[in-house]
């Protein structure tokens, strides 16, 4: 699934974002970008669900 992530304290920035994995609410992200068709785990992030 692919999320847009928007930037707390500037809306106007958004990051797109796949979904790898969710264990009991906290988000495995990984942000897609145009000029990187790989996908790496150098790119991870992790979130949860109240933060979102």
């Amino acid at each position: 699934m692919l999320l847009e992530l928007q930037d707390e304290n500037r809306p106007w920035t958004v990051w797109f974002v796949r979904i790898i994995n969710n264990r009991g609410g906290r988000l495995h992200l990984r942000y897609i970008t145009n000029d990187n068709d790989d996908e790496e785990e150098e790119e991870d992030s992790n979130s949860s669900l109240l933060d979102i």
